[in-house]
């Protein structure tokens, strides 16, 4: 029963009728499990189902989620052919039925004096068996629905999930064989995510869509914000493993390049068919409106810069006026001509000099807040004298990929395919980009500006008192140049051991032993110099890892495996039911949750205990001082607390939870930016706002724990006691965030945007590895493990 959850009451009269005729009927609030997510749930019921019963209202079709229910359930019978679907109006309507929904017979019952039982009667006739299993062709239609609908995530998301279940069946089927009676799709997730035959790429799309899966969970429907970018993940792991499955396969919104289609010219470049221009390869970046390559005149030689629209613009005469009205750098003018029977329309600018800010941001991943707040404020100022000029004119399209940065940190705004759209929108988009770049107080007030004019003032004061070494220029060099090479200011800090190995992670086990996630095979192995001590049996996409006292540590992954090393030797092995939630050493036990309800005690020779399990599955475990006592969170925000193996005490969901912590016996949560805690008698503190706050850890001394807080200028890190006391304790530059810390005070790794990794120490950077994707510091403060392009590198602090 697919419904609106304000039309619950009409829905009970129906659903208990249809049980009365002897239907097994799964509608939520009878099924659905609390706490687990809620898509896996649809998406099995959906499938499970033999129909689908649509119940109309005006709130139905007024609701994101149910219209995407209704496309996931078409979506497995488009033509109608099995009555899959069945719509059935509740109540009188004054919204519009869509149009394709007006080709499947519907029942009208509405009319219960008169028409109801014929009506009915017509319902339950169409009701058939169970439909049989989907051949393969049209489980590939299946797959190339969801790229048709990235206008509408929520929709699109739905039905990618739906597709990769279909997928995953029928590669369950090929690759191991019959698919056990009453077995959860998760059950089946998991065997293939361990099948050694699958190719990392393929398990890695499945840890993909299995993450982006759990992400719903009920009470918290409409939390996750789906977009034409953030769909892009899950899209693009469908296509992989659809393309593996089915070898002629092509994503269907792929572009066709039209690169292949011109006319060769002079060498290497191509001719655009009609004109003089030619082409000169590779593509230098992508535009809103389509691919951007240097060009040149064939008769003056005379530079340029042309963009390939694509696809064609609709009304192209009016986009055509629309880019003649830009009044400011650089001029643009717009083609149309012909390529075979292809029509190929064509931008044409002077040469840009720069890089685009999308390639620029997807390379360096976060900018530094200067450089953060400089390109946008380029935009802001081409914006300016768009809004300003007379008649004022709209840019219509104000997005990363037609911003242009140049070496001296000047800001090009290319046209994109906007026409007709308002300043207001401009100023939007504006506000949108840089809250995905820094979120926080100057997006929230770019956000209120009514003119460009206002923006660009809003965004030079947040440039005040930043360090210039980290603008929009530095942003350029290391993009260009790459990161600055390794540097240690610090004697006392010497590199004792490097091997080289392609890797993601590495983490220090103590003496000269490594963990090293291989970047090649995404297989754990251990290494002492050049000899491998251990390797894993099989592939594992990392979650979560932990340091504990005596030389511990665990790491637990994606699928469910989870690993822990007592002073570099291997100490458990095992897997846990669904993705691995959290890990934390209590004493000297480690205590793992995972997502699907399992809470399990490992004790130090390797034993295990089953706990009771967390119905909603485990979030964040956080454990006290020198006390058998721990806190679980689950993922609806609901807390468990334990003492050795025993829960004493839950508390009901209060929102969800983004972090947690012990100082002392005081135990602090973190919910978005506000600060509550709760003590061992019960009784719970002071509700406190902490703007920026975005992670609570561990804290170096006893009965502490430190909050870390991100601001426009800096981070900070701030020291909470037992009593409640704050204290700041570290402040780091701004775009440096400490990733974590260690049992000796002030030592920390820092993440920083386009500077790779670094050590600081009591206040003070004491080294940089540029390029490194990762760098871990041990429990003790001793050693740091590296990982950078082919090498790892394991350091000591001798100070």
């Amino acid at each position: 029963m697919s419904y609106a959850v304000a039309d619950r009451a009409l829905v009970k009269p129906l659903v208990n009728a249809l049980k009365l005729d002897g239907f097994t009927v799964w509608i939520d609030y009878e099924q659905m499990a609390g706490g687990m997510p809620v898509v896996p749930q649809l998406a099995d019921a959906v499938a499970q189902s033999a129909h689908m019963i649509v119940c109309l209202t005006d709130a139905y079709l007024r609701r994101d989620w149910t219209n995407a229910e209704l496309h996931f359930s078409l979506t497995l019978d488009p033509a109608g052919k099995r009555v899959g679907t069945i719509p059935a109006i509740l109540q009188p309507l004054t919204e519009d039925i869509p149009l394709y929904l007006k080709t499947l017979a519907i029942c009208d019952l509405t009319d219960r004096e008169n028409n109801y039982e014929k009506q009915y009667e017509l319902a339950t006739k169409m009701i058939r068996k169970r439909r049989s299993a989907r051949e393969e062709a049209e489980v590939v239609q299946v797959c190339a629905t969801p790229f048709g609908h990235v206008d509408q995530p929520e929709v699109a998301f739905f039905q990618a999930y739906r597709a990769y279940c279909e997928l995953s069946r029928l590669l369950y089927r090929r690759e191991i064989g019959a698919i056990p009676d009453q077995a959860n799709f998760s059950l089946l997730s998991q065997h293939l995510l361990m099948r050694s035959s699958l190719p990392g790429e393929i398990r890695d799309a499945i840890a993909t869509m299995e993450g982006y899966g759990r992400q719903v969970v009920p009470g918290y429907v409409n939390g996750p914000v789906f977009t034409a970018e953030t769909i892009e993940s899950p899209l693009r792991a469908l296509a992989t493993l659809t393309s593996w499955v089915f070898p002629d396969w092509q994503r269907p919104d792929e572009q066709i390049d039209i690169w292949d289609v011109l006319p060769p010219g002079e060498g290497d470049t191509r001719q655009l068919s009609g004109t003089d221009y030619l082409l000169s390869p590779p593509v230098l970046a992508r535009t809103t409106l389509g691919p951007l390559y240097g060009a040149r005149q064939a008769g003056d030689g005379k530079p340029m810069t042309i963009v390939l629209v694509d696809p064609p613009l609709e009304d192209y005469p009016a986009y055509q006026q629309h880019v003649r009205r830009f009044r400011q750098e650089p001029r643009a003018d717009v083609g149309e001509t012909k390529i075979g029977n292809r029509r190929c329309q064509f931008l044409t600018m002077p040469v840009i000099d720069g890089v685009s800010a999308a390639a620029l941001v997807d390379k360096l991943g976060t900018l530094a807040p200067r450089a953060a707040f400089e390109l946008v404020l380029g935009i802001a100022e081409r914006l300016r004298g768009l809004h300003e000029a007379v008649p004022p004119v709209a840019h219509g399209d104000v997005a990363p990929a037609n911003a242009f940065v140049g070496p001296l940190s000047t800001v090009t705004l290319c046209p994109g395919r906007g026409i007709g759209q308002s300043l207001a929108e401009d100023l939007a988009a504006l506000g949108k980009f840089l809250a995905e770049l820094l979120p926080g107080p100057v997006a929230q007030e770019l956000a209120g500006c009514a003119t460009a004019a206002r923006a660009c003032h809003v965004l030079r004061q947040a440039t005040t008192g930043l360090p210039y070494a980290e603008g929009l220029r530095e942003a350029y060099r290391v993009y260009t140049q790459g990161p600055p090479p390794p540097r240690s200011d610090a004697p006392h800090l010497v590199e004792t051991d490097r091997f080289e190995i392609e890797s993601e992670a590495a983490w220090p086990l103590g003496g000269s032993r490594v963990l090293v996630w291989e970047k090649d095979t995404d297989t754990l192995v251990v290494r002492e110099g050049a000899e491998t001590v251990w390797r894993d049996s099989h592939a594992v996409m990392v979650r979560r890892a932990a340091y504990g006292p005596g030389g511990r540590f665990a790491i637990g992954c994606w699928d469910g495996t989870l690993r822990s090393f007592t002073d570099g030797a291997l100490s458990v092995a095992t897997r846990m039911d669904g993705a691995i939630g959290d890990l934390c050493f209590v004493g000297d036990a480690l205590i793992a949750g995972s997502w699907k309800q399992n809470l399990w005690r490992f004790e130090p020779d390797g034993k295990r205990r089953e706990l009771l399990d967390v119905e909603a599955g485990v979030h964040r475990i956080a454990a006290t001082d020198g006390r058998d006592r721990f806190a679980v969170a689950d993922l609806s925000g609901g807390l468990s607390i334990y003492a050795g193996t025993r829960r004493i005490a839950t508390l009901p969901a209060a929102g969800p939870v983004t972090d947690l912590a012990y100082a002392g016996s005081r135990l602090v949560l973190l919910n978005g930016e506000t600060l509550t805690s709760l003590l061992f008698d019960g009784s719970t503190g002071a509700t406190e706002d902490s703007p920026g706050a975005h992670r609570l850890l561990p804290g170096p001394a006893p009965a502490h724990c430190t909050l870390l807080i991100r601001t426009a200028t800096q981070t900070e890190t701030w020291l909470i006691d037992e009593a409640d006391r704050h204290v700041r304790d570290q402040v780091f530059p701004a775009g440096r965030t400490p990733v974590h810390g260690c049992e000796i005070p002030g030592r920390f790794i820092v993440s920083g945007p386009g500077c790779g990794k670094g050590y600081w120490r009591d206040g003070k950077e004491q080294a940089l590895w540029g390029n490194a994707t990762s760098a871990t510091l041990s429990h003790d403060g001793r050693l740091i493990a590296v990982s950078r392009p082919g090498v790892v590198e394991l350091y000591a602090d001798f100070g």
